[in-house]
């Protein structure tokens, strides 16, 4: 279960970052009363700070389920999805609707 592990690890840093980001981002917006311009550019340093990682994560997890037969991908991309809820929701934005590369 090390696979597991190190997703684990990678969305701990994931998780860490967009804590980050808020709480920057909250500073912001209240300095700027709530502007829609500051709200936008919150939004867009989410995005482009949180995509990365999230696609970086999936990567990995296919990496670790490549050679795998069917039944094994399916039993570890439900054990991804119930430890990684972060990752697991942030994919459903960021990755299932962009095409892969």
């Amino acid at each position: 279960m090390e696979w597991l592990n190190d997703l684990v690890r990678r969305e701990g840093v994931l998780r860490r970052r967009i804590a980050e980001m808020m709480d920057s981002g909250s500073a912001a917006s209240s300095a700027c009363c709530g502007r829609a311009g500051a709200r936008s550019r919150v939004q867009e340093r989410f995005r482009s700070c949180v995509e990365p990682e999230v696609k970086a994560i999936d990567a990995l997890l296919e990496d670790y389920l490549c050679g795998r037969n069917e039944d094994e991908r399916s039993r570890m991309r439900f054990e991804a999805r119930l430890s990684l809820p972060i990752y697991s929701h942030l994919r459903n934005l960021f990755v299932v609707g962009s095409p892969r590369g």
